[in-house]
This record gives C-alpha cells, structure tokens and sequence, in this order.
C-alpha cells in the first residue's frame, strides 16, 4: 500500500512544516503532494 503525505497550507510556518515533515518520514510515506500555500500570509501576518 502506498502511504501518502498530504500538506497544505504552510503559510510560511516553517516550524509546523518541519515537525509535519518529520512526522511524515517516521510514518515511511512514500509520496508527498502538496496541495498549496507554501508563503505569507502566516503566523504574523497582522503586523505586516
């Protein structure tokens, strides 16, 4: 079976994607798709 990672939404949050991407890894996805929303606007964003 084909285990397959699906991101979205960063938004810049580098800390969430790390940790999403880690948690991806220890699970052995075999394929990552991602769906969109790589930068701003993310944590932070109001004060821009």
């Amino acid at each position: 079976m084909t285990k397959i990672a699906i991101l979205s939404d960063i938004h810049g949050n580098m800390t969430a994607f790390s940790a999403v991407i880690k948690d991806a890894q220890a699970h052995h996805a075999d394929e990552y798709w991602f769906l969109g929303d790589l930068f701003l606007p993310g944590p932070g964003a109001a004060n821009l």
